[in-house]
């Protein structure tokens, strides 16, 4: 007669314990190789309007260091007039252009700045790829009469050394920022202490 004695059902339970171990990892091995991840990793970028050193509403790249400290770095410094005959502020623009960054960013869609046009206005959007006749998604619209590829070499221009214009497609005129090498390029500068 077989008893349940704790130390057989210990015996029985390792080997059992240890296959479904191994299954689990094969699993999560071969949706990793598939390029799938059951965790999402924490984001280490975030974009926000905040206002420069001088004032200038400006859109920032927020990372943690390594060390956990929070660094931004300067994307855009909304300096244009542009809007402000109609009530549109530098600071509107930098509001609702920080969070197109940061929509963009969470779902996985910002890897290119690049050049559009919605609604027979020139823009700056993103793109998630570089192949030539995708929609990009409005970063915002331009002043009209401004060359975008003039807009984009400016925020090149605007942090000297942080990257070259990369100008690729079917179509010469066109340019793909690549983002994360753009950012990795940028100084950071640590977040000022808030006022009280």
């Amino acid at each position: 007669m077989m008893t349940n004695n704790p130390d057989n059902i210990k015996v029985k339970l390792i080997p059992v314990l240890g296959a479904t171990i191994g299954a689990l990892a094969g699993i999560v091995a071969i949706l990793q190789f598939c390029g799938i991840t059951l965790i999402k990793p924490p984001e280490s970028v975030t974009f926000i309007c905040g206002v420069s050193l001088d004032g200038v509403p400006t859109t920032f790249a927020r990372e943690l260091t390594n060390g956990g400290i929070p660094k931004r770095k300067s994307v855009i410094r909304w300096v244009s007039d542009f809007g402000d005959k109609v009530g549109y502020t530098p600071q509107q623009r930098c509001e609702e252009v920080s969070n197109r960054f940061q929509d963009y960013n969470k779902q996985g869609l910002l890897d290119y700045i690049t050049t559009g046009k919605e609604k027979g206005f020139d823009t700056i959007c993103v793109a998630k790829d570089e192949e030539h006749g995708r929609p990009c998604l409005l970063l915002w619209t331009l002043k009209p009469g401004t060359n975008p590829k003039l807009v984009v070499n400016q925020l090149l221009s605007d942090h000297q050394g942080t990257g070259s214009l990369e100008e690729r497609g079917s179509n010469a005129s066109e340019i793909y920022i690549d983002v994360k090498k753009f950012l990795s390029k940028l100084p950071a500068e640590e977040i000022p202490a808030e006022k009280n």
